[in-house]
């Protein structure tokens, strides 16, 4: 049998009260029949489906299949033909992607430039994400959550492709060449439509209630349910609802303008708004690593108004873009991804201060912080008051990172530190840190000292109010055994006279924190033994007091 192919615009008509959907541009062949052929050989042999004789019989007018005769002309649409079955190539995978076949139920990894088969079932998880290509830059992407499988995949004859999926929950996006009328096919078939495609990108989805939603993002489509048919022209969508016919399309919604505070982010988080879009019920916000969003790193709903929340990102080049959704579901058209970069390692050290070590004495100031993963050098500044820099260096030591600064007079300093990466990349300056430097306490004095009856008063001059005061008494003036010891607010101290008469030495020094002056020469007192005499007058004083006033009750 010789086979011979032309265009045979006029039978498109007919082919439509078949319930198949074809253009004025449909390509049909002709079958030249042989001695010995009837109808249900012919279809045997050359169609995918030899039990749709019925369809080639009314096609052509044949009233009995049995009865056709030699040099007869059938007329088959290519579509119907045997196709030469085409392998896909996986040339994206990201995450949880497993495939199997009808046969197999056993389901194993998908990985990068793996083949595709026709009858392979793909499952993506929560963070899969999968691109099958055909020849000629075919292709469909498979987003997460998704279960479909690809009952057809094949050539009908050069140039001319055919495609059918069955997906019964996810989402799929396919970009298809743009038809001419002799290159692709592209049938996806849900649980409550069937969606027939030429030479167009479009999305297709199916929610677990098993509604089904197109969005045609350029050429048209065909959406068939319950003896029902809309076509979905570019820029449109449609929502079928399980056991519903397909709805009216309606206008696709813009997307929300992506605006990014800087193309260079250093700290996170980071709060991004979307202007509010009218007739938009949530925003599907996604950031991928590619500008072509293949392998999507994270996918947020946001309402309208709501602000997204940028964090917990590793360092690298994104790209984020927003598209509307309305309140049937279904999807706007996506915005111009916006390309950002995220850098916030090395993140700035954190100065090991001690508890109130903030106050200096004149010298070497001495600092230290715990190394910063991804840290090669640190650069520190310090400066004095608000404006003039008097330090800037940068410290190569890694492990027990520190530095020393000499300052040049007691004042009020700042310092700040910052991170360099090893491509010398400058991240962050920490938080700024104040500190005082003061010079040396002065020595003190012991004033001369106030008796009181058995109490005794230690003064020593006031100094700056951030000192505090140290009281030393001893029975010794090298001050080896010390009686009393005393730190107070005030330069003084008020003690009870020691039972023990003798001599004995005080001294004072002043404290900062962290250090304190040199004591000051000690100053002796006396302590003296009360004598026998006045010890008995005494005593006589108080007898007096107790008696008398029970005598006079008498």
């Amino acid at each position: 049998m010789n086979i011979r192919f032309h265009s045979i615009l006029i039978l498109s008509l007919i082919f439509i009260s078949l319930n198949i959907s074809m253009s004025h541009a449909d390509q049909f062949v002709e079958l030249n029949v042989e001695t010995g052929d009837c109808l249900i050989k012919i279809c045997r042999k050359w169609l995918q489906y030899p039990e749709d004789w019925p369809k080639i019989a009314e096609l052509n007018n044949i009233k009995n299949p049995n009865l056709i005769h030699p040099n007869d002309k059938v007329i088959v649409p290519i579509d119907m033909l045997k196709g030469i079955p085409l392998n896909g190539v996986i040339t994206f995978v990201q995450g949880d992607v497993k495939i199997s076949k009808d046969t197999d139920q056993t389901s194993i990894p998908v990985h990068l430039n793996d083949s595709i088969r026709e009858g392979s079932r793909i499952t993506t998880g929560n963070d899969g994400s999968v691109r099958v290509s055909f020849q000629d830059g075919y292709a469909f992407v498979i987003r997460s959550n998704t279960n479909l499988r690809i009952i057809q995949a094949n050539t009908k004859r050069e140039s001319r492709l055919f495609f059918q999926l069955w997906m019964g929950i996810g989402r799929v996006l396919s970009r298809i060449k743009k038809a001419t009328g002799a290159d692709a096919r592209f049938q996806v078939e849900t649980p409550s439509a069937v969606a027939a495609v030429r030479g167009t990108e479009f999305r297709a989805s199916v929610d677990t209630s098993e509604d089904t939603r197109c969005e045609v993002l350029q050429g048209s489509l065909s959406l068939k349910a319950n003896e029902a048919e809309v076509q979905v022209k570019e820029g449109e969508g449609s929502l079928v609802r399980k056991g519903e016919a397909p709805s009216a399309p309606s206008e696709l919604l813009p997307p929300p303008e992506v605006t990014i505070p800087s193309p260079l982010i250093t700290h996170l988080p980071v709060e991004l708004e979307f202007e509010n879009i009218e007739g938009a019920f949530r925003y599907r916000i996604m950031i991928a690593a590619d500008p072509d969003f293949h392998g999507i790193l994270r996918e947020t709903m946001v309402e309208p108004r709501e602000r997204f929340r940028l964090d917990d990102m590793a360092d690298g080049a994104y790209f984020l873009r927003a598209g509307s959704i309305d309140r049937a579901g279904i999807e706007g058209i996506d915005s111009v991804p916006v390309e950002f970069r995220i850098r916030v390692h090395p993140r700035p050290p954190v100065l090991s201060w001690a508890q109130g070590d903030r106050v200096f004495k004149s010298g070497m100031v001495h600092f230290s912080w715990a190394g910063v993963p991804q840290a090669k050098k640190y650069r520190i500044q310090v400066r004095k008051g608000e404006l003039l820099q008097v330090f800037d260096k940068v410290i190569t030591e890694t492990t027990q990172p520190a530095f020393e600064f000499q300052p040049a007079a007691p004042s009020v300093y700042q310092v700040r530190i910052r991170s360099i990466a090893e491509d010398d990349y400058e991240g962050l300056w920490s938080n700024v840190s104040s500190f005082r430097v003061v010079p040396p306490p002065p020595e003190p004095a012991i004033e001369p000292m106030d008796k009181k009856g058995n109490r005794l008063r230690i003064t020593s001059p006031a100094v700056a109010d951030h000192f505090r005061y140290e009281f030393q008494i001893s029975k010794d003036p090298r001050f080896q055994e010390i009686i009393v010891s005393k730190t107070t607010e005030v330069p003084e101290i008020i003690l009870e006279k020691p039972e023990d008469p003798g001599t004995y030495y005080v001294r004072a020094s002043l404290h900062l924190p962290g250090f304190q002056s040199d004591f000051s020469p000690s100053a002796g007192f006396e302590v003296k033994e009360e004598s026998a005499l006045l010890s008995a007058v005494l005593f006589a004083a108080f007898v007096v007091a107790i008696i008398l006033p029970a005598s006079l009750l008498f």
